[in-house]
């Protein structure tokens, strides 16, 4: 906790002071890189490693998030779906056959085709 501390204290601040003396513009960047090959070559040699991290971070953050957020969309659209569409009789078969389960077990399910 006290690494911490001292870290939020002293480093951190030291680091915002050093990007403030850099004023690198990121316009600039932007249009001189190009590509994600140029960011990341910049941003493995700047002098700031957390920053590295940071902008890593930042650059897979929003796409992780969407397709969570799309996953659970979709399940809880299937999810409402099938609810409406089950009905009383449907669901008290279901209940029944749960019931009987061992019943169950002993029929021969080849006969039912014919």
């Amino acid at each position: 906790m006290t690494y911490l501390k001292n870290y939020r204290k002293n480093d951190f601040a030291s680091a915002l002071e050093s990007t403030k003396e850099m004023d690198i513009d990121s316009d600039e960047i932007a249009h001189s890189a190009g590509d994600s090959f140029h960011i990341d070559f910049f941003c493995r040699s700047c002098s700031f490693p957390n920053a590295y991290i940071a902008y890593r971070i930042l650059l897979i953050l929003h796409v992780t998030v969407v397709t969570a957020e799309r996953s659970f969309l979709k399940l809880k659209l299937i999810k409402s779906y099938l609810r409406s569409t089950i009905l009383q009789d449907r669901l008290n078969m279901l209940t029944i056959l749960s019931i009987e389960s061992e019943m169950l077990e002993l029929l021969d399910y080849k006969n039912f085709n014919k």
